[in-house]
């Protein structure tokens, strides 16, 4: 019988530090207490109101009562197709990839398909022009994703 965790991430991307390349910090945490904390970069390529993302994100991997991924130090990767919406905020299907690149004994990484919301603070319309300085602020993303756990150290 497989228990049910579920996991919430928060993650910031900066305004451009040089064409379509932000930092990016991102936290992951899930109801059986794993934790992963990391920094990194995102390449944004946009095309109208549709953007595609790729990042990756090295940080700190802790399983707590999750799923034992082998290695303290994990690297994410991630693949994201975004829409933006009116006044700065924007929905995203995104697959991820949480792995330690063989630099441990076991390596049986993690994947994740996410449904993220996320939002420009201060990238609201100007309201005497109506431009929008979206791509110059920094962008928030939240998601909450349900999927099977195991006991300490199994795997997914």
């Amino acid at each position: 019988m497989h228990d049910q965790a579920v996991e919430g991430r928060l993650e910031y991307r900066s305004g451009p530090l040089a064409r379509g390349l932000r930092a990016v910090a991102a936290a992951l945490a899930t109801t059986d207490r794993s934790l992963f904390l990391g920094a990194g970069i995102a390449y944004e390529m946009s095309m109208g109101r549709w953007d595609v993302t790729p990042s990756f994100v090295p940080g700190l991997y802790r399983h707590g009562g999750g799923r034992d991924l082998g290695y303290p130090l994990e690297f994410r990767t991630q693949a994201e197709v975004g829409y933006r919406l009116r006044r700065g905020s924007r929905v995203a299907l995104a697959f991820s990839h949480l792995s330690n690149a063989g630099l441990g004994a076991r390596n049986p990484g993690q994947e994740s398909l996410t449904v993220n919301y996320g939002w420009r603070p201060g990238a609201a319309a100007h309201p005497i022009s109506g431009s929008r300085p979206h791509e110059r602020a920094g962008l928030l993303t939240a998601a909450i994703e349900r999927h099977p756990a195991s006991g300490r150290g199994g795997a997914r």
